[in-house]
């Protein structure tokens, strides 16, 4: 498609992977707010703390291991679905959490506020496309193990979504001053104990995860544009451990800056959400397009992609 096509989608994944640590951040720490009241008032700060310890770490060269990923991982599938299932069996809430407030609508239905549903469904979405960028990883045959992991995801995503939104619909449940609607469907569901406050640190674990991935991806990505010399070389560079630490500070002063201006509140980052995923995600879609019609055999069905 070209160099300025592949130039806008480098551009737009840059704002994504920033995007992901800030929203990931927020949305963390609204999550650990709703166990503990007390952080509500210290949100950006909570957010900043994060991300110092998270940033350190990179700096360290401390990589992911995808043994170390995956108990946190299935811990916050078995949870979401634990929730939803609970949920979705009891007549009535368990427990209710929060404060009581008033969202009156002020907008009415239009194309404005549609572009805001699509950016929010948009965030939802970022993350599939690490099993795309992770293909050289897998064991052969690799796509077809890539292409079993992305169904399985698809899959998992899926089911939670449409899960919580039946248990949002059957409860009735709204906007609350002071927790998150996830962590209302949990003491919907179990109440106010140890697994409301033991799924919330789940949660705020998992949260903090996904921001750590966009250390791994974005730094990548800026040294592959130094060395076409579309950033400067200094991101190119290498430290001893190795870490692309330029990258890797970059990131981290993105991030914060893009925290303090919003106050780390996740409602004014989501549809933020619609440049990065929505333009990266469809020249990806579009060249893909392109290529199978270019390179399509002289029967073209799934079993020959």
């Amino acid at each position: 498609m070209g160099r300025p096509v592949s130039l806008l989608a480098a551009a737009s994944l840059i704002v994504d992977y920033v995007l992901t640590v800030a929203v990931s951040l927020a949305a963390g720490a609204a999550s650990l707010a709703s166990a503990f009241p007390v952080l509500s008032d210290h949100l950006l700060a909570v957010c900043l703390i994060a991300l110092a310890v998270i940033t350190a770490v990179n700096l360290r060269g401390i990589a992911d291991s995808a043994r170390v990923l995956l108990l946190p991982m299935a811990l916050f599938v078995i949870s979401v679905i634990s929730v939803i299932v609970v949920g979705l069996f009891r007549s009535q809430p368990s427990a209710t959490v929060g404060t009581h407030e008033s969202f009156p609508a002020v907008e009415a239905l239009g194309v404005l506020l549609v572009l805001k549903a699509f950016s929010a469904g948009c965030s939802a979405l970022t993350g599939v496309e690490a099993i795309a960028n992770s293909v050289p990883m897998f064991r052969r045959p690799r796509v077809r193990r890539a292409q079993h992991t992305e169904l399985l995801l698809g899959l998992l995503l899926g089911a939670m979504l449409i899960g919580l939104s039946l248990a949002i619909r059957r409860h009735h449940v709204v906007p609350r001053g002071g927790v998150t609607l996830l962590a209302q469907l949990t003491a919907g569901a179990f109440g106010t104990g140890w697994v409301y406050y033991a799924i919330t640190l789940v949660i705020t674990l998992v949260l903090g995860i996904a921001a750590n991935t966009s250390f791994g991806g974005l730094p990548v990505l800026m040294s592959l544009l130094a060395k076409d010399d579309r950033l400067p070389h200094m991101f190119a560079l290498r430290s001893e451990r190795p870490v692309h630490r330029w990258g890797v500070a970059a990131l981290a002063v993105l991030a914060a800056v893009l925290l303090i201006i919003v106050s780390a509140d996740t409602q004014r980052l989501i549809p933020l959400y619609a440049i990065g995923v929505f333009v990266g995600f469809t020249i990806s879609q579009t060249g893909l397009v392109r290529h199978w019609i270019s390179q399509r055999p002289g029967v073209w069905c799934p079993g020959h992609w």
